[in-house]
């Protein structure tokens, strides 16, 4: 290959000239690995985040189902069978085999991590290590002496994956008020 001044000179890559040589610098290179660097952990923890994300939203729709699910069958009750300790239907009322699951009497927070739980909402076993729990808050309100309308306030909190972002939780009311 020739150059201007008219002598010949070996080539790189078959390109360039002795004089005309292109290459990085060692500042531009270690400035060019940061840059991917940083890139990749960006990346990185984007999906990492995603997955968490993705995790907890599937855990809302587990819950908020297994919470519609509770109340469909509570609403499919009578009016006058919506009391404290009832189970919410009869193939939940414990015999046979059956799981036992009642409308319970307090309105403290308790562990849906049991097997009665289980067998009625199958998917509630994704959340065995993550204490998952409920609550109803059942109100009732009467008029000249005789119950009207029975409020029910559904309340379910879980721990988050990964313990990223502490405890999840989702509430449903639902208001019954007596057929006339």
């Amino acid at each position: 290959m020739k150059t201007r001044r008219g002598t010949q000179v070996g080539t790189l890559c078959g390109r360039a000239t002795l004089r005309g040589i292109v290459a990085f610098t060692l500042p531009e290179v270690i400035i060019a690995v940061a840059v991917l660097a940083f890139l990749a952990i960006a990346t990185f923890s984007a999906l990492i985040q995603s997955q968490i994300l993705r995790t907890k939203d599937h855990d809302l729709g587990v819950m908020q189902d297994f919470a519609m699910h509770y109340l469909e069958l509570v609403k499919g009750l009578s009016f006058d069978e919506v009391k404290a300790r009832n189970p919410i239907n009869t193939l939940f009322d414990g015999t046979s085999g059956s799981p036992l699951i009642i409308i319970p009497a307090s309105a403290n927070w308790f562990s849906i991590d049991t097997l009665n739980f289980q067998v009625f909402h199958p998917e509630l076993v994704w959340f065995t290590n993550r204490s998952p729990q409920m609550r109803i808050v059942l109100t009732t309100n009467q008029v000249s002496g005789v119950d009207n309308t029975k409020h029910i306030q559904l309340g379910v909190r879980w721990v988050a994956p990964l313990n990223s972002g502490g405890t999840q939780s989702i509430r449903l009311d639902m208001v019954r008020v007596k057929d006339l």
